[in-house]
């Protein structure tokens, strides 16, 4: 299996003098596999030069397999500048984890409107494939790949690649689940992300910070490079490649921290390859052959969030209605601690019956409610959200209507109804809403602002219903 790094930087890009030897370019990894089957793992600035490189390497038609962690920009901010996808006759086949807000074909569509780029994602001319996965298994050419989600801000995924007896596992934008001094993986997220590289010939892993750089970014979706050395040791790798390099580590900061990861290695006694990558490396992956068990379950399998309801423990009225929110996207049903009507309540105590199926959160993060869903996870897991456990495909919005119909009507109400669009608002305040819930602010129903609301509603042939807000 053939690897090279076409950008290496997180966060954002940083081309310059300082940053020449590691590169300044977003996440960006080529594979080759040995039948030819061309992968590409994210799609940050990098991708600019690697879809030049691929136009002038590959046979034509071209057929490109893009699998990108999670939609964030700097993994796909090098898209709009692939070239393959604007030749005709080219196949793109683009894998991403099912997103929270928007498909993947939507995600990918939003950095190309014409308010950010001339192009528009419909008017590319090669043929594009989007296809969103779960945890699991599938096939592309002779290459297995395997899918788990990391713990980072968003839904993100990991990719184990096994070809030809190698196996390269690409781990980036993770954070710790548990981090506490002494053993590795003192947390069940820990132990699986550990399993998922074991044994494997190259591990890419998220090392952007340092550990005294972690301590006060605990919660931003990153891992400190100690982690990265500890868990590819834990796994038994052969080779690790230090990955997603922070903006702010220039050149000689970047050789500090790959001398730190190969003495941290050493210390330990094992036989660990640590490099930092960098942009223009080549490696040439051989296994022993040792296949790796495929489970039963299928990463284009999309499965159901496990129970249907999470207890939150907050004082915080605001919290608790944010996280409501976000819940209420995938149908999962929020229980208030305070709310409970079961007996056993007395002295903060809820019977067993009441929350019987449901996933205890100490709030501090919507985004760690919704994930743990179906799943128990220490006070700590709220600094981020841990992985998503649903999949189940979101229902696509309907196309916005100017009608003045009885859904209408009710946007003085409730917000906007699905897919409406008030008439006679100005542009800066026209809101088109998904699903009936509202997506602007509410206002009183007295008061200059609430005036306003009334005449832009009856202007535009909306009633004004008794709690009319905007």
């Amino acid at each position: 299996m053939y690897v090279r790094f076409w950008g290496t930087r997180g966060s954002i890009a940083t081309p310059g003098r300082t940053t020449a030897v590691y590169g300044g370019n977003t996440s960006c990894t080529e594979v080759r596999a040995a039948d030819g089957t061309v992968i590409v793992l994210d799609c940050g600035t990098g991708a600019r030069g690697l879809g030049l490189h691929l136009v002038r390497t590959m046979p034509q038609p071209m057929r490109i397999h893009l699998f990108i962690g999670h939609t964030h920009w700097d993994h796909i901010q090098g898209f709009p500048f692939f070239v393959p996808a604007f030749r005709p006759g080219a196949e793109l086949n683009i894998y991403a984890p099912l997103g929270f807000q928007r498909g993947l074909e939507e995600a990918m569509a939003g950095q190309m409107e014409y308010s950010y780029f001339p192009v528009k994602l419909r008017e590319l001319q090669s043929r594009i494939h989007y296809t969103e996965l779960d945890e699991g298994f599938l096939r592309v050419g002779d290459v297995l790949v395997e899918t788990q989600y990391l713990n980072h801000t968003a839904p993100t995924i990991a990719y184990r690649l096994s070809s030809g007896g190698a196996t390269l596992a690409y781990m980036t934008d993770h954070e710790p689940f548990w981090s506490v001094p002494g053993r590795v993986s003192q947390h069940p997220g820990d132990e699986r992300h550990i399993a998922f590289m074991r044994g494997a010939d190259l591990v890419i892993h998220d090392a952007q910070y340092t550990e005294e750089e972690y301590r006060s970014k605990v919660g931003w979706g990153h891992s400190p490079l100690e982690y990265a050395v500890d868990v590819a040791l834990a796994a038994g790798a052969r080779r690790l490649a230090l990955f997603h390099h922070d903006p702010q580590h220039d050149d000689t900061i970047m050789e500090r921290i790959e001398s730190e990861a190969r003495a941290r290695a050493v210390s330990r006694g094992a036989a660990l390859e640590v490099l930092a990558a960098r942009e223009g490396l080549e490696l040439e992956l051989s296994g022993n052959g040792s296949a790796r068990d495929v489970g039963a379950a299928s990463a284009l399998q999309h499965r159901q969030i496990a129970g249907g309801r999470v207890l939150v423990v907050s004082g915080d009225d605001k919290e608790i209605a944010a996280i409501e929110e976000v819940l209420g996207e995938d149908a999962l049903v929020l229980l208030r601690l305070a709310d409970m009507s079961a007996g056993g309540r007395s002295s903060g105590r809820t019977s067993r019956s009441s929350t019987a199926g449901c996933s205890p959160v100490r709030a501090r993060s919507p985004r760690c409610a919704h994930a743990s869903a179906g799943e128990t996870f220490p006070s700590s897991c709220s600094r981020t959200a841990p992985r998503r456990l649903t999949s189940s495909p979101r229902p696509r919005r309907p196309p916005p209507t100017t009608s003045p119909g009885p859904s209408a009507r009710r946007c003085c109400g409730r917000g906007f109804a699905p897919g409406s669009r008030a008439r006679g608002w100005p542009p800066t305040q026209r809101v088109a809403c998904g699903r009936g819930r509202p997506r602007t602010p509410t206002a009183s129903t007295s008061g200059p602002a609430a005036r306003a609301c009334s005449r832009r509603c009856r202007s535009s042939g909306h009633s004004r219903t008794r709690s009319a807000s905007c």
